[in-house]
């Protein structure tokens, strides 16, 4: 039984442990439901949301295919079916895990330093309060994908491996076990984590045969054990884990190593908004780090555990570099070493811990480590209070520093396009003003698409994938997408990932030959392009050969009609020749202006639909260039609309060739005595 003393001791250091453990938990709540559900979901989220609506064992045998383990999944279909299928709901199990992070990080320092409470509780706070802040663990605590249950899994193994190597029995043993067996089966990236888990228990055994050699062969039995029993319990899985990760085509990009890792540095130190802040203090980060390494007081007073000092290197250091070596880098695998943040945060606050005490070697007050007192400890030196004074206030300073560059890139995350998803969720609402289900399409040009689309778009028609499979030549795409043109007056083509599933773009050089766009938008990376089909005839043709600059000729123009309703679309086709070759890139500009001058409506792209720059022009060759104005919905009834066509230098909108040859002050050519009556609509 607990002694009322004991009780009292027990109840006083929880009590100390959650004083500062909750305000950290609070901060990182909070941090990851803000705006949790303000961006749309994007693709991979939307696969997220598919396999969750599948049954336990379609999940198995669609995830078999696919390069994530199941077990994700699995958790997300029970989440789904107790909190429903919003967004807020799909993301809030990532922010529960991430959550549960910064605690496992805050319990994972203090189960380290054991008989130094005071020690482990200030690594905790710093560790904590970093991966609390950092935008990398706040962005995926956004995403209903694996990532953040993963650095879960991964802080939770270190955190039953440090209690085996502390007191190695088989219960520590079985948890480590089947902690280990749940990373296995949330994410293939995790036995990167687990050989620095075996780095870690290397070193520990080590110890034990210099320092405890009667108790190496329990530990060689215990930890050997829970790797087995992970690795059985994982065995369903194992040949298709080999299969994939064997097969799966690599993305990464042959980067530099001194790029990648300071690109990975800066996500880890400080996440994915690293470029808002001071980058010089990750040198800072790293000599706290190097403090954390040399604590001389627990090299003394517990030489068996040096292990704990290298443990969160370790656990970032081994996955880093294998991740670098096997040539994984770009910035959308970065994820994958999510948790290697939270391990290097912890780190940084072992280092500050020991900074902190680095010259007081005599136990603060509510220490309880005896070992401090006995006769082979050096003796603090009382008479240094002013160093010690000063080398607290440099630990102070140094944390502050941090914690201030982490915190400023905390906003550019909410604020920043730049850090924002693909907007499904806005796309698809810009499709359905325009679209008419029985004479329209919509073109889906990558697979994985379709399912975040269905989870905005429930209505008709269904999506056409082009190309169709991963293996579509280009022959069968250019087919597939003249069908399309054939069968249908709109068609509002969702492009991203062009370079995997259609590198010659030949969805698109299709459609600018044979259609016009009527626009062409980009949400977050994922972009929309509206195109018509050509008119069956064109009511405005001429033939003005009328001069821009002093190389470029507008031979002939076709507009389709002279009178629109709003919602309509005018087509306006011309065709180009230049009589030498050019050296400057153009974009041409067709604008819709009311009788007042004012704009109503316009479409600007380089030639052919962006395909076909000037300076590729052939001299003495036409260009049939297509453009199309989408008249608005508000558009008032008038005659008096005009037309007016000109070119302007990419690098410079104010650039505009003169019309007419020389150096005339018209910088554009109106189509006359072309007017537009706009019709009044229903």
């Amino acid at each position: 039984m607990i002694g009322s003393g004991n009780l009292r001791v027990w109840v006083g250091r929880w009590r100390a442990r959650l004083m500062v453990a909750v305000p950290l938990l609070l901060l990182a709540f909070g941090l990851r439901m803000f705006q949790l559900d303000a961006q749309s979901l994007w693709n991979d989220e939307g696969s997220s949301y598919i396999q969750a609506t599948r049954s336990f064992s379609q999940i198995a045998v669609h995830a078999a295919a696919d390069i994530h383990p199941p077990g994700y999944y699995w958790l997300l279909r029970v989440w789904m079916s107790v909190t429903g299928e919003s967004v807020l709901a799909l993301r809030s199990l990532s922010v529960l895990a991430s959550v549960l992070s910064v605690a496992a990080l805050f319990a994972l320092a203090v189960r380290l330093y054991p008989e130094r409470r005071n020690y482990g509780i200030l690594a905790g706070v710093v560790a904590g309060g970093l991966l609390a802040l950092n935008t990398f663990a706040i962005y995926y605590a956004q995403e209903a994908r694996m990532y953040a249950l993963l650095g879960l899994w991964v802080i939770l193994a270190a955190w039953a491996a440090a209690g085996l190597f502390q007191r190695p029995t088989w219960g520590a043993a079985l948890l480590l076990g089947g902690i280990n067996a749940l990373g296995l089966w949330t994410q293939y990236a995790f036995p990167l984590y687990m050989l620095a888990q075996g780095f870690t228990a290397l070193l520990w055994l080590v110890s034990l045969w210099r320092h405890k050699p009667r108790n190496l062969w329990r530990g060689i039995v215990r930890y050997v054990a829970a790797n087995l029993l992970a690795l059985a319990l994982f065995a369903p899985l194992m040949m298709t884990a080999l299969r994939q990760v064997t097969t799966w085509p690599n993305t990464g990009v042959n980067a530099p190593y001194s790029e990648a890792l300071s690109v990975i540095m800066g996500w880890l130190a400080f996440g994915i908004s690293y470029s808002a802040t001071n980058t010089t203090w990750i040198a800072v980060m790293l000599i706290l780090v190097l403090f954390g390494l040399n604590d001389l007081e627990q090299r003394v007073t517990r030489p068996d555990r040096r292990w704990r000092s290298l443990m969160a290197l370790s656990h970032t250091v081994i996955p880093v570099g294998l991740f670098v070596y096997a040539g994984l880098f770009r910035e959308g695998n970065v994820k994958f070493l999510l948790p290697a943040a939270a391990m290097f945060a912890l780190a940084v606050g072992q280092g500050a811990a020991g900074l902190w005490w680095r010259i007081s070697l005599y136990p603060e007050r509510g220490h309880d480590d005896t070992t401090l007192r006995s006769s082979t400890v050096p003796r603090p030196d009382r008479t240094r209070p002013n160093l010690i004074l000063l080398v607290r206030a440099v630990t102070i300073l140094a944390c502050v520093g941090i914690f201030w560059n982490v915190a400023v890139a905390v906003p550019a995350l909410y604020t920043d396009t730049a850090y924002q998803r693909s907007n499904y969720r806005d796309l698809i609402a810009s499709i359905a003003l325009s679209l008419n289900p029985a004479n329209d399409a919509i073109i889906l040009n990558a697979p994985g698409q379709i399912d975040v689309f269905q989870y905005y778009y429930r209505g008709q028609p269904r999506p056409l994938l082009i190309p169709y499979g991963v293996n579509s030549t280009d022959n069968e795409i250019r087919q597939d997408t003249e069908f399309a043109l054939e069968n249908h007056d709109q068609l509002f083509v969702v492009l991203w990932g062009e370079a995997e599933r259609d590198p010659r773009h030949v969805v698109e050089t299709t459609l600018d030959a044979d259609a016009f766009e009527v626009n062409n938008t980009w949400y977050g990376d994922v972009r929309l392009a509206h195109y018509v089909t050509r008119a069956n005839w064109f009511e405005v043709v001429a033939e003005p050969n009328i001069r821009f600059g002093d190389a470029i000729t507008l031979r002939r123009y076709k507009v389709s009609a002279r009178s629109y309703a709003p919602g309509d679309v005018m087509q306006v086709e011309l065709s180009w020749e230049a009589n030498q070759a050019l050296t400057t890139r153009y974009k041409v500009f067709v604008q819709l202006l009311d009788e007042n001058g004012q704009l109503v409506a316009q479409h600007d792209a380089e030639p052919v639909g962006s395909t076909l720059p000037t300076t590729a022009w052939e001299p003495n060759t036409r260009i049939l260039d297509n453009h199309a104005l989408l008249i608005p919905r508000n558009a008032l009834a008038s005659p008096h609309y005009s037309l007016i066509i000109g070119l302007y230098d990419i690098a410079d909108s104010t650039a505009r060739l003169p019309v007419g040859g020389g150096n005339t002050a018209t910088t554009f050519y109106e189509i006359a005595p072309f007017t537009v009556d706009i019709l009044t609509g229903d």
